[in-house]
């Protein structure tokens, strides 16, 4: 039976920085949620267009969202998801960023003597507070509370400066919070798809007190696992390593938190979460072409960037090999002598066996085309997809010495993208460029973490319970 609150009976989702729509998205696959009463905001028109796409029935609003009227254009919803811009908050780039300390720039230093990039992640970092503006504005103009809803962001938000104000703010507007730390590939969803994708976001789930509830947060968040010292199955727990943090990245050895068996007598026994490979993702009919096929210039005279060449070597040498010899990797005509001396310091020639991939190819590696990430594996999940296109397929045929002009090498399509963002196949992009669909997927949010956050929260609100799997998923 649905419990209504505050007169509502349709539960109806305000997407504030609706972006691409992976939120919205999500949401409508969660029961008791009304898709005709979903209302999107956002400032970019190609993600508006995009929303509408795949929200034909629902309405929208196109415009500056922290302007100062903007707040009146948007209709009570009893359920928000809002997504503020992300970029500010992290090291973009390589550019080191004060978290703590620009955002209080603005209360001393005149807007003329900040730097634009200074005056940008200001501006950006505000959207938070757009978040409480509409909060409060439904409680003083509408005279009800949103009921439930969900802020997510990188996982830095939590360096924030104002960080614990702006949670105190939402708790002084009458709001259980639980500050959530999710890596999008141990979301388990129970309709979208999994995410074959390593993306460590921060979430800020909120239901009022006038619910009366709290959401069921293990049933939603902790992820099957295997444990090796009972021999069995379990539903892992989330340990931070460091006692009073509650925020961070997932990863046994550099990240904050792991996942421990709850059973006392395997003595926290860490355990890791089945994940969905990249592979998954990755159309095999197109391996790629060789890289002595590319052209070459003055800047680039082996086809490729000399950083993103080394990359591909270093992860031919310690992915491909299993700690046997590295692989001859013959430098090709022209280059620098920076390149040059690495491929000179490879040992002897090791013949790379098949390795399953597809027709007879060594499983992939997946290189990340700028920045200063490494190669990882097809079996692995991909890392986080920024706004442009940084994963490149590097795949090599069987039984021969690997000479680095046969690597077979080529970018991650858009599709496939897609698909390690979790989107089916048949979600609409409408930008008509390439870079114009990157950029929607790489602000998106992953279904898979937005419907497992939001059926908690639904499950409390409507005060009935939700199948886990109830469209036939393994449990």
């Amino acid at each position: 039976m649905l419990i209504r609150h505050h007169g509502i009976d349709s539960f109806g989702v305000f997407d504030q920085f609706s972006g691409g729509g992976g939120a919205t998205y999500a949401c409508h696959q969660v029961p008791h949620i009304d898709p005709h009463e979903a209302f999107g905001a956002n400032h970019s028109l190609p993600a508006i267009e995009t929303w509408l796409a795949n929200n034909p029935l629902a309405r929208w609003w196109h415009g500056d969202i922290q302007a100062p009227d903007a707040v009146g254009n948007f209709p009570y919803r009893p359920i928000m998801w809002s997504s503020p811009a992300c970029p500010a908050w992290t090291n973009a780039n390589g550019e080191k960023v004060y978290f703590d300390r620009e955002n209080q720039l603005a209360l001393w230093v005149r807007p003329e003597e900040l730097t634009q990039a200074q005056a940008e992640r200001i501006r950006s970092r505000a959207l938070m507070e757009e978040v409480i503006r509409y909060l409060r504005h439904c409680i003083e103009v509408y005279g009800r509370p949103v009921l439930a809803g969900c802020v997510e962001n990188v996982w830095q938000v939590s360096k924030w400066a104002y960080w614990r104000r702006w949670l105190d703010e939402l708790r002084k507007l009458g709001y259980v919070v639980k500050v959530i730390a999710l890596n999008s590939m141990h979301a388990e969803p129970r309709a979208t798809l999994r995410a074959p994708q390593s993306r460590n976001r921060a979430y800020i789930a909120i239901i009022h007190e006038s619910v009366g509830r709290t959401p069921y947060w293990d049933k939603w968040l902790r992820p099957k696992a295997y444990c090796p010292r009972h021999d069995g199955w379990i539903r892992a727990l989330q340990v931070f390593k460091r006692p009073g943090v509650e925020m961070g990245v997932y990863g046994i050895k550099t990240g904050q938190y792991v996942y421990r068996c709850p059973l006392h007598a395997c003595r926290g026994q860490i355990v890791e979460p089945p994940v969905l490979p990249a592979s998954t993702c990755i159309d095999p009919d197109d391996p790629g072409t060789p890289i002595g096929d590319r052209p070459r210039t003055d800047d680039r005279p082996y086809g490729l960037e000399e950083s993103t060449l080394d990359r591909i070597v270093a992860g031919i040498t310690k992915r491909w090999t299993n700690g046997q010899t590295p692989p001859l990797i013959l430098p090709m005509r022209g280059g620098g002598d920076k390149l040059r001396s690495r491929l000179a310091d490879v040992d002897p020639a090791h013949t790379v066996s098949a390795g399953g991939f597809h027709h007879g190819l060594v499983s992939g590696l997946l290189v990340p085309y700028y920045g200063n990430g490494n190669a990882i594996t097809v079996d692995d999940p991909i890392g986080t997809i920024p706004t442009r296109d940084r994963w490149s397929l590097v795949n090599l045929a069987p039984g021969l010495t690997v000479h680095l002009d046969q690597v077979l090498f080529r970018m991650l399509k858009v599709p496939e993208l897609q698909r390690a963002m979790s989107f089916p196949a048949d979600y609409i992009l409408t930008p008509t460029s390439q870079a114009g669909q990157l950029r929607l997927l790489g602000n998106a949010v992953t279904p898979p973490a937005a419907e497992v956050i939001m059926c908690a929260l639904m499950e409390a609100l409507v005060g009935t319970d939700i199948s886990r799997y109830a469209l036939g998923l393994a449990a």
